[in-house]
């Protein structure tokens, strides 16, 4: 298992997580993108 974290918003990232993996496995089976976005704020409900 190699967990990783990346800047979605760096067009590079891709590639690189995908180097790293084959670098420490020397193939890439699967990838799962668990990508989440935090905000604080008024939630839709909230807002008039």
């Amino acid at each position: 298992m190699l967990a990783l974290t990346a800047d979605n918003k760096d067009h590079d990232t891709p590639a690189r997580v995908v180097a790293d993996t084959v670098d420490r496995f020397g193939r890439l089976d699967i990838l799962i993108n668990n990508a989440q976005e935090f905000r604080t704020g008024k939630l839709v409900q909230d807002i008039t």
